[in-house]
């Protein structure tokens, strides 16, 4: 009997602690709870997985390399001490860098406005010949471009005209419109005033 159970007894894992040498198994809804108020759960009921944080304080997550993956190894965030990486598709798409976010791919917003609210300037920095694109619905309506000594403004949409309109005590009015079905004629809403010794040339050869 005593050799029985002192097999049996070297088998069981002491109330101090010790190595487990085998898979620790838990129902659905049977929690495993961490802390003197049961404060972090784990548990799966049936349907989905949970760690819970029920208690005081924050659930943190620590090491010096922390990837979140789904079950193919494919990764959905990845941080480093350098920075987070957010993923699509196991394709990196945002990532953090030492002075603000870096985006790969397109922004898009599925509904509403998209505000962009700075303290200082708004800087756009376009490197493929310096083009800014503005476009409706996919189609594009006009662009900004320039190199280092010029700078265009560029009506895309054939025969559309440039508007240029203001606001002239609480009503809008069109001070300058650019007919672009006839050569860019210029069509103002008032009067062209010149200084004094300002000159209105007139001709090719300003004749």
């Amino acid at each position: 009997y005593n050799s029985t159970l002192t097999t049996a007894l070297g088998t069981k894992l002491p109330l101090a602690g010790g190595t487990m040498t085998g898979d620790v198994l838990y129902n659905d809804n049977i929690k495993a709870k961490f802390g003197a108020g049961s404060d972090l759960q784990i548990y799966h009921d049936g349907s989905h997985s949970y760690v819970k944080d029920a208690g005081t304080g924050n659930l943190k997550i620590q090491g010096e390399n922390v990837a979140i993956e789904n079950t193919s190894g494919d990764l959905a965030l990845y941080y480093v001490n350098t920075g987070v990486n957010l993923y699509h598709n196991n394709s990196a798409k945002l990532a953090t860098t030492s002075t603000g976010i870096q985006v790969t791919g397109n922004i898009t917003n599925a509904s509403g406005n998209l505000t962009l609210d700075v303290a200082g300037e708004l800087i756009i920095d376009a490197d493929s010949s310096s083009i800014v694109r503005l476009k409706d619905a996919g189609t594009e309506i006009g662009i900004f471009y320039g190199t280092s000594s010029d700078f265009y403004i560029k009506s895309q949409v054939a025969d559309k005209d440039l508007i240029f309109q203001g606001n002239d005590n609480g009503s809008t009015i069109t001070a300058l419109t650019l007919d672009m079905s006839d050569a860019g004629t210029a069509i103002f809403n008032h009067d062209i005033k010149l200084n004094d010794a300002g000159r209105l040339f007139l001709g090719t050869n300003n004749d």
